[in-house]
């Protein structure tokens, strides 16, 4: 049986970023259920600040603080993965009945994961070269995050070299220098996004 975070998103948990996934196939659902124990689990996190806590009593700590204490309130992707009420559903799920088969029983893990979506086969298949897959809306989800990541960096160490060879005020200098600074980060992090998922060169930046 295939991964079903795969089926969902073949594209997002491809043989690049999600080998597990995309690679292996289990025999029973339970191994399914293990590898979604293992490899799927969404991690406590702040919805308003997206800081990680390795229990729910510190998360709870954190939350349960004075309105003046509250952490600040800032941009963030939800994450994917199965929650804590998903785990418990499926650590409690048996055959609805004695005849269910185990393709069935995939069958109901998806919809629980995936509810409202339109249920492939539970069978595992071989990954095509996922490098041919066009830049799609998950695509542009992952970029967004690459994005996120990558371009404040670039920026700083941009500006800090155009203040480094300035020798005359800096404040208009800077200014404008900012826009295109700005820019040429953007399209090298483009390019490096592309390179690294594999996509074609002469793509070009949005």
């Amino acid at each position: 049986f295939a991964c079903p975070f795969r089926k969902h998103n073949p594209q997002v948990y491809s043989i690049y970023d999600y080998r597990v996934c995309a690679l292996n196939h289990w025999g029973t659902i339970a191994r399914v259920k293990e590898h979604l124990y293992r490899g799927h689990q969404i991690p406590l996190y702040c919805k308003r600040c997206w800081i990680h806590f390795r229990t729910q009593e510190k998360l709870d700590l954190h939350l349960t603080v004075a309105a003046a204490d509250i952490c600040e309130l800032k941009p963030g992707i939800a994450l994917e993965g199965i929650t804590g009420e998903q785990e418990r559903c499926l650590r409690s799920r048996k055959k609805s009945s004695p005849d269910q088969s185990d393709e069935d029983r995939w069958r109901d893990m998806y919809n629980l994961l995936f509810p409202n979506e339109n249920i492939p086969s539970p069978y595992f298949e071989s990954p095509q070269d996922d490098r041919s897959m066009s830049l799609e809306s998950s695509d542009i989800a992952n970029y967004e995050k690459y994005v996120r990541r990558e371009l404040p960096r670039l920026v700083r160490v941009n500006i800090e070299e155009t203040v480094r060879r300035e020798t005359q005020p800096l404040e208009e200098p800077l200014i404008g220098a900012l826009v295109s600074v700005i820019q040429d980060c953007h399209d090298k992090v483009f390019r490096s996004y592309c390179e690294n998922r594999g996509f074609e060169r002469h793509m070009s930046v949005l």
